[in-house]
């Protein structure tokens, strides 16, 4: 299953059932793409090429990235161990069952965080179910939200909270965690003293991400 048949099932089969979605190689994407895009993932199974299971999820564009970010996310049908086969099968069929979960399990989970507001207030508590509330994407992502929401205690709070668990015993000394707490570390101090400059700078994150995740042309401007 490469990325053109999947864009070829979901053009025949699944965009007609979800207006205001497009599709982009693996991605089914909620369309306008603003400040966090929302999508379902297509991935091919590892054992069986034409097999593959969906998973949706949401990444907030102003925490930076250079690739499709999948933390804030789940698989379709996982309790199950769902998996679809789009190629050689009764298409029709397999996608009746797809859009089942899809409205059924992925559109309430892109409502939960389809914008900065809705992401703090309810993809953190979708999180701490999974026990990640501490985990340092969250912590990072969700200060970053505060912030560019405008809610600048909030958004030190959260900061300082990441930033206390990776002190002492508790620090993570791969090279990749040092680079983001130092990233936080910055953003923090930035923040205290000129709240205006942080935002500008989530702004650029934004437009630097969706140039790397290859959305830049259908974003709207914010």
């Amino acid at each position: 299953m490469t990325k053109k048949e999947v864009h070829r099932f979901a053009q025949e089969h699944l965009l007609a059932a979800l207006p205001g979605y497009g599709v982009r190689g693996n991605l089914l994407y909620r369309m306008p793409v603003k400040d966090i895009l929302g999508a379902f993932c297509f991935e091919r199974s590892g054992w069986d090429k034409q097999s593959c299971a969906i998973s949706v999820f949401v990444q907030p564009l102003y925490v930076p990235h250079e690739q499709i970010h999948f933390g804030f996310g789940m698989r379709l049908g996982f309790k199950t161990d769902k998996w679809w086969t789009l190629v050689g099968t009764d298409c029709p069929a397999v996608a009746s069952d797809i859009l089942l979960h899809i409205k059924k399990q992925g559109l309430p989970f892109l409502d939960l965080g389809s914008t900065p507001i809705s992401f703090v207030n309810h993809i953190g508590r979708v999180l701490s179910s999974f026990n990640r509330m501490d985990d340092n994407q969250v912590q990072r992502a969700l200060a970053y939200s505060y912030l560019w929401i405008g809610n600048y205690g909030k958004s030190l709070e959260t900061m300082d909270r990441m930033l206390a668990n990776n002190r002492g015993p508790k620090r993570d000394d791969r090279d990749w965690a040092q680079e983001l707490v130092k990233e936080v570390a910055c953003m923090r101090e930035e923040t205290a003293k000129n709240p205006n400059g942080a935002s500008e700078q989530l702004r650029q994150w934004r437009l630097q991400t969706l140039r790397a995740i290859g959305f830049e042309d259908v974003a709207e401007p914010v």
